[in-house]
């Protein structure tokens, strides 16, 4: 199974799909106006989307418009695009801070 996790800035995004042990094995890296382009991102993830990809997409984003363009354009595909600030990350981290 592969997995495709991606990083969206306000000047650059970073796409990587990573292998079965969560290594990189290809990383893609475009600026961020592109991805309002017609289907850009379809057309660069095309040769990367099979059936040994899992259809849930990880992503960080800075760039809330850019993140919903992104959801626009893949509603009508099996694909599901998740933001890391979606989840409660205080149930699944946790952190102990000690103060001196």
């Amino acid at each position: 199974m592969r997995y495709i996790v991606g990083d969206i800035g306000n000047t650059s995004t970073k796409i990587c799909i990573l292998n079965d042990k969560f290594k990189i094995i290809k990383s893609l890296d475009f600026t961020t106006n592109r991805i309002y382009k017609n289907n850009y991102l379809k057309k660069v993830l095309k040769n990367y989307l099979n059936k040994k990809i899992n259809p849930n997409f990880l992503f960080s984003s800075v760039v809330p418009v850019a993140m919903k363009e992104i959801k626009k354009k893949f509603k009508s595909t099996k694909y599901n695009f998740f933001e890391i600030k979606e989840f409660d990350l205080k149930k699944i981290i946790k952190l102990f801070v000690k103060n001196k």
